[in-house]
């Protein structure tokens, strides 16, 4: 009895069917590739335009910081001191301070009677005591109370390195004693401009002659940063001192 339907292939046909399935899972395997590599650069340009448009943003931002510090900072220069105000002016050395408005002590002279002691200046006259005095300015004998006028002046860089009142009264509670630590004391010593250490020096020397308690470890040490033995300057002071009394 004869059977319906396709005849069965051969074993030549059936070798030509799986070489075409086999084709064709290779094409379809090597299409699904391009995929996945395309997918994947797509990934990698977005990860960069990211990266630039972060970068982009970020230089934006520093330019506008940059731009605002700029500008404080040019307000801030630009600001205007007027010569009719007045100034607050204060002596740090221990003794009379005289400061003139023209050389050799001509013009008029404002005059300091001690350590700590202030005068309210005009600005039209602390011009020239600033032109005439700068020697004193930068030695600490004086400082300027009032940041437009240091500013102004270019005083900044001076001022970083000169001791001021409190930082003075610090060190001195310090050799007598005061709650302040002995590396700080001779930190803000050692920085100090070399005439203001001797300023230093001095006031501590005239504590210990008036018979104040004094740190003398801490006493010698001052001495070393500042290149000065002030033992043997104690007791040529102490020596004057007698000699002094002894004319009266």
């Amino acid at each position: 009895m004869a059977t319906r339907g396709r005849p069965p292939k051969n074993k030549s046909q059936n070798a030509e069917d799986e070489k075409l399935i086999e084709n064709s899972q290779y094409q379809s395997s090597e299409e699904e590739t391009v995929v996945i590599k395309k997918t994947e650069l797509e990934n990698i340009y977005k990860m960069i335009e990211d990266l630039q448009n972060n970068i982009k943003n970020n230089s934006n931002l520093s330019v506008k910081k940059n731009e605002e510090d700029e500008a404080e900072i040019y307000d801030y220069e630009e600001e205007e001191v007027p010569l009719n105000s007045y100034i607050k002016v204060m002596s740090l050395i221990p003794y009379e301070l005289n400061l003139s408005t023209e050389r050799h002590g001509k013009g008029r002279i404002f005059t300091f009677r001690g350590y700590g002691k202030t005068k309210r200046i005009i600005y039209q006259e602390l011009e020239k005591i600033i032109e005439e005095n700068r020697h004193f300015l930068e030695r600490g004998f004086f400082v300027i109370l009032d940041k437009r006028v240091v500013r102004k002046h270019g005083l900044d860089d001076i001022y970083k390195n000169i001791m001021n009142k409190e930082k003075m009264d610090m060190i001195i509670l310090g050799f007598q004693g005061g709650e302040v630590k002995e590396n700080d004391i001779l930190s803000f010593a050692k920085s100090a401009p070399k005439e203001q250490q001797k300023i230093l020096a001095t006031m501590v020397i005239d504590k210990r002659i008036n018979g104040e308690t004094i740190d003398l470890n801490l006493f010698d040490k001052l001495g070393r940063i500042i290149d000065m033995d002030l033992n043997q300057k104690y007791e040529d002071s102490v020596a004057f001192l007698e000699i002094a009394k002894n004319k009266v």
